[in-house]
């Protein structure tokens, strides 16, 4: 079957908890994690948005002196497109991001996702002082939110076998592995989102035909 994506509704604001915006997705993969989406009327699969958290309006001046601060002319005429483009996604089967770098005179999109069924996502956290414990140890790993708050993902130890390809500032510590997405604004709510999206979906993992004929 063709894999086709289409977007209904237009975007909603860059931070809300119950967004319509909605994303039909016709799936050919297999994996539990891939079925549990429901059907609609048409037929067609359906994937809906459950938070989304756009950057800081902090990390905009950020970037803005960084540009400055490399004489670089491409960049200051991009930042407000480099900010657009950041953000990080909760949707009800996966995690998606995207942290754009520049290049020259170019913006290059870094986009990933992390389905709720790998390791790394089973523990997600707002980062503070020291906090989560056992990753970053930090007593001030955003420097007070200066460019943002940072949502920090580490349920993935030594002995994970679901792994994926971590974006953001990876780490170990104590065998555990732990990265970090900073310059976000709404942190808590989005770490909410995700405990609870990524719970419905494992237990509808258990029964991937009842979530495909809802």
């Amino acid at each position: 079957e063709e894999q086709v994506c289409m977007a209904l509704a237009q975007s909603p604001s860059r931070n809300s908890p119950s967004l319509s915006h909605t994303h039909l997705l016709f799936v050919t993969m297999s994996r539990p994690i891939h079925l549990i989406l429901k059907t609609n009327e048409q037929g067609k699969k359906f994937c809906n948005v459950m938070f989304h958290s756009g950057a800081a309006e902090r990390y905009l001046t950020c970037i803005k002196l960084v540009a400055c601060l490399r004489c670089d002319i491409c960049m200051c005429m991009q930042v407000r497109k480099i900010w657009q483009s950041t953000y990080v996604t909760a949707w009800e089967n996966k995690l998606e991001f995207n942290y754009p770098d520049f290049v020259c005179c170019c913006m290059i999109d870094q986009v990933g996702v992390i389905y709720y069924d790998r390791d790394i996502i089973k523990k997600v956290d707002k980062a503070g002082c020291c906090k989560p414990c056992g990753t970053h140890n930090s007593p001030c790993p955003t420097c007070f939110d200066i460019c943002g708050e940072a949502l920090v993902l580490y349920g993935q130890t030594c002995c994970s076998t679901n792994l994926s390809i971590l974006p953001g500032m990876v780490g170990v510590c104590f065998c555990r592995t732990y990265t970090i997405l900073p310059n976000l604004s709404g942190v808590e709510n989005l770490k909410n989102a995700i405990d609870t999206a990524r719970d419905n979906a494992l237990a509808r993992c258990n029964r991937p035909l009842q979530g495909a004929l809802q």
